[in-house]
């Protein structure tokens, strides 16, 4: 990889340095927006990296490296840098909570038009990440961080909570948008179709695991032409409160009603991002969650397991052309885009990374998949690239149930990014990890993050941050966070309540490791009926 990660992060950290801090102190946006996601997102491209790679650490300021000191020099020296953050942390905290101190996630100005009372899946994913980081860093730091830690506490409870209930599983009678995504060719119709539900069984039963939050329709799933699950955009209309255990302070969330309908394509991967974090080994070994967060992220690493083998099906279905390939997506709701797809390359790419094996075939395919939206952007090898855009256009993802109301998105570049790094960092295959590093190399070529004259997309910054963090571990020799161990634990439960010889047992032990989300869905419903009370 061409591409210097580490230094390039450092150059955003000065940056991000030198615009949300003057003098030391945090400078928040408009407190009529109430844009607590934009101020997330900024806090997040500084205590994300140091959160993830040792070499860029702040929470010991001793082992704090130079260059990392120099580039934060804004916030003042080694010494002062983790005592202004945790200042920032508090006043986050602070400001975006209600008069009884409960948690407040307002949409602000990422909605078109405005709704500040409106909480949105955007917020409660970088919310759930940023708490993450700043309890971490606070259970290292140990300086006048009491406070903090008990309202990120509280705030990472609401967080999660609010993805909980914002989980949705749309089904139709109507076969149209199946007719769309499965192309029988000269093949048998319904012979392709029945495989391509056959595909989905796993999926299906485990959605009858979900008992909190929002509740998908059973009977619509399995009786519909079609069905989809992910994250929608908000809270879903009708979800049930999540019961929670007492929290400090004796701060009871407030659960409000939300509108959604549907799955959100963006919110969908933006929830699967924040998951993941729940159960990294930093988290473990820091024991971040209390006993009450880890039931509640079992019950979103269900939801996550789900999805992602939902939409790698549905994006690799067939033998020769994936429907991913077939550019742009279109969505269920009719929205047509580049953007679509790119997304859903994102995701694909989320499970593919968790599956092992030889993998050779579907990473070759997800290449030439991003190679091709990369052209369509202009992003190409020279001498066919067009001239690197001197701002990205800003991308809206429409919000079904808020009729005319759009989110502010990160652009495509930001997230084909990501992807080609995630997947460089993912494959065994020495060419086709060149590949992804090289289109790597000229996605960044093309992602102005701070452009003169214009105010930085955070969205836009926080993809590309995330990316070269991963980056930096695959040019520094050290190896991303190996797949959680969730599903191998599923499956030795499963041995153990119902014996190695079980055919639901044995199933799902032939591809655990080659594709372990589908395998999570087999085994939650089976160790849920055999651990049942009698």
């Amino acid at each position: 990889m061409r591409l210097d990660p580490r230094a390039e992060l450092l150059r955003v950290w000065e940056a991000v340095a030198r615009y949300s801090f003057r003098d030391g102190g945090f400078l928040w946006g408009d407190p009529a927006a109430g844009d607590a996601l934009e101020d997330a997102h900024q806090l997040l491209c500084i205590l994300g990296p140091a959160a993830n790679l040792p070499g860029l650490r702040l929470d010991v300021p001793g082992e704090t490296a130079d260059d990392a000191a120099g580039a934060l020099r804004a916030l003042g020296d080694r010494f002062e840098i983790p005592e202004r953050l945790v200042v920032a942390m508090r006043e986050y905290l602070t400001r975006y909570s209600d008069g009884t101190g409960a948690p407040v996630f307002p949409g602000g100005p990422s909605l078109e038009p405005p709704a500040p009372a409106v909480e949105a899946v955007a917020g409660f994913s970088a919310d759930l990440r940023l708490c993450l980081a700043m309890l971490g860093f606070c259970r290292v730091y140990r300086q006048q961080t009491a406070d903090v830690e008990r309202l990120t506490e509280v705030r990472l409870t609401a967080a999660m909570t609010g993805l909980l209930r914002a989980y949705s599983v749309r089904a139709s009678a109507d076969d149209t948008h199946l007719r769309h995504l499965v192309r029988p060719g000269p093949r048998d119709e319904q012979a392709v179709r029945d495989e391509f539900a056959a595909g989905l069984v796993e999926v299906q039963a485990g959605l009858r695991e979900i008992s909190i939050g929002a509740l998908p329709d059973h009977n619509a799933v399995y009786r519909g032409a079609w069905f989809e699950c992910g994250w929608a955009w908000t809270v879903v209309a009708g979800a049930l409160p999540v019961d929670l255990d007492p929290l400090p302070d004796g701060v009871v969330i407030t659960q409000r009603p939300g509108p959604a309908v549907a799955p959100q394509l963006y919110s969908t991967l933006l929830a699967l991002h924040a998951v993941d974090e729940l159960f990294t080994e930093r988290t473990r070994i820091l024991g971040l969650l209390t006993e009450d967060q880890q039931r509640l992220a079992r019950a979103l690493q269900l939801r996550s397991d789900l999805t992602g083998a939902y939409w790698a099906w549905v994006a690799t279905f067939g033998e020769h052309r994936w429907p991913l390939e077939r550019v742009p997506w279109r969505t269920a709701d009719g929205d047509e885009s580049l953007h679509n797809s790119a997304v859903v390359a994102a995701i694909t790419s989320v499970e593919l990374g968790t599956r092992r094996g030889n993998q050779q075939l579907p990473y070759a395919y997800l290449l030439r998949v991003l190679a091709g939206l990369a052209a369509r952007h202009g992003v190409a090898r020279p001498p066919l690239a067009a001239s690197p855009p001197a701002v990205l256009p800003e991308h809206r993802c429409p919000c079904p149930g808020l009729p005319g109301t759009t989110q502010r998105a990160a652009a495509t570049v930001p997230i084909l990014f990501r992807v080609a790094v995630r997947a460089a960092t993912a494959v065994d295959d020495g060419p086709l990890r060149t590949g992804f590093e090289d289109l790597a190399d000229q996605l960044w070529q093309h992602l102005p993050l701070f452009p003169a004259g214009h105010t930085p997309n955070w969205h836009d910054t926080l993809h590309a941050v995330d990316a070269l963090t991963l980056a930096t571990r695959l040019t520094s020799g050290v190896a991303p966070p190996a797949p959680a161990l969730f599903v191998h634990e599923l499956l030795t439960t499963a041995e153990t309540l119902a014996g190695e010889d079980h055919p639901v047992v044995a199933r799902a032990r032939g591809f655990v490791d080659t594709a372990p989300a589908r395998a999570a869905a087999l085994l939650y419903r089976l160790v849920a009926d055999l651990d049942r009370p009698t």
